[in-house]
């Protein structure tokens, strides 16, 4: 598994999931092989939503401070289409906003 900075976690799973986006594109004579990339593309493109999603297993996000472990969590009011996406880490507790979204 590789530790990479949170702030990189998304721009590495935007890369794979153009790069997954292409090759289905470039393999669009097999269609098996085009239906899997598809599924691959937009399970990649869900984990935007929480990282690493899928990618658990590879990479882990990291403190900028102590180099700890962090993790993403969704928190949803009762209030409908109220979220929070927040990050924090296991060691320092430091914690930030990645996504807020309050309708007006």
């Amino acid at each position: 598994m590789f530790g990479i900075r949170y702030t990189a976690v998304r721009p590495i799973l935007a890369v794979l999931t153009f790069a997954f986006l292409a090759s289905a594109v470039f393999l669009a004579q097999n269609t098996g092989g085009t239906v899997a990339l598809l599924a691959l593309t937009v399970a990649t493109f869900l984990s935007w939503i929480n990282p690493p999603g899928i990618y658990g297993w590879l990479m882990q996000g990291t403190c900028a401070q102590c180099g700890g472990h962090v993790v993403w969590e969704i928190d949803q009011a009762p209030q409908p289409y109220y979220e929070i996406i927040r990050w924090r880490c296991e060691n320092c507790e430091r914690s930030g906003i990645d996504f807020s979204y309050q309708p007006q």
